[in-house]
């Protein structure tokens, strides 16, 4: 079986641009979860030179840095331990430490994480209600984000319904892959032992249904 572990980047500077982007993905996934995918490819294999789109990462993932920084100085107490809870239950995600791994994000590991952007989020929308103090504006545009937060997580549910609805997102995220000429590094569908997973999946469901079809 070929492993599906990518093999650990030994440049320190490509780890911190991974670490960059790793961290403002993840952050904007909590405030837009769009184009969510089961896999997350490397942007190339390893030995080669970052894509030039990558380096504007590290400048997005300072200025959050600095956004936390200011609240440490002021202090602001909720937001800092939220931001702080958040970067710390990530710190082994980001690929600072020379650790192999198969995607460059993982969904998953903002299962916990989260819940620090929530607490920056309760934050901030109290913030805005007594700066601002127009409810009638606020609150159903917040109802708005609600609702299609919900939408959306239904949405995902379908997409996690079993083996065969994850592997039409990867190759969902392929073909865009493939469109846009990036480079499908550590393709889990080429992958002999994942393939037959899906493949297995795929003939129990096919034969269920010709059960149920017969007479």
């Amino acid at each position: 079986m070929r492993e599906l572990i990518t093999p650990v980047v030994s440049y320190f500077y490509q780890r911190t641009v991974f670490g960059a982007h790793s961290l403002v993905q993840y952050i904007f996934r909590f405030i837009a979860p769009v184009k969510l995918y089961y896999w997350y490819f490397y942007p190339m294999p390893v030995g080669q030179e970052l894509p030039a789109s990558f380096w504007m990462y590290p400048l997005l993932a300072a200025i959050v840095l600095l956004f936390v920084g200011g609240l440490w100085r002021k202090p602001n107490t909720l937001p800092l331990f939220g931001f702080a809870f958040f970067l710390l239950n990530l710190l082994l995600a980001l690929h600072l430490l020379p650790m192999p791994r198969a995607t460059i994000t993982a969904d998953r590991y903002m299962y916990l994480s989260v819940m620090g952007l929530a607490l920056v989020s309760v934050w901030l929308a109290d913030y805005v209600l007594q700066k601002y103090n127009k409810r009638r504006v606020i609150v159903p545009v917040a109802g708005v984000i609600i609702l299609a937060f919900c939408i959306q997580s239904f949405v995902r549910t379908a997409e996690w319904k079993n083996t065969e609805t994850l592997r039409q997102n990867i190759e969902i995220a392929i073909e865009k892959r493939k469109r846009a000429k990036d480079a499908i590094v550590n393709n889990p569908l080429e992958n002999d032992g994942l393939k037959s997973h899906f493949d297995k999946e795929t003939k129990i469901k096919i034969t269920k249904k010709e059960r149920r079809a017969e007479p």
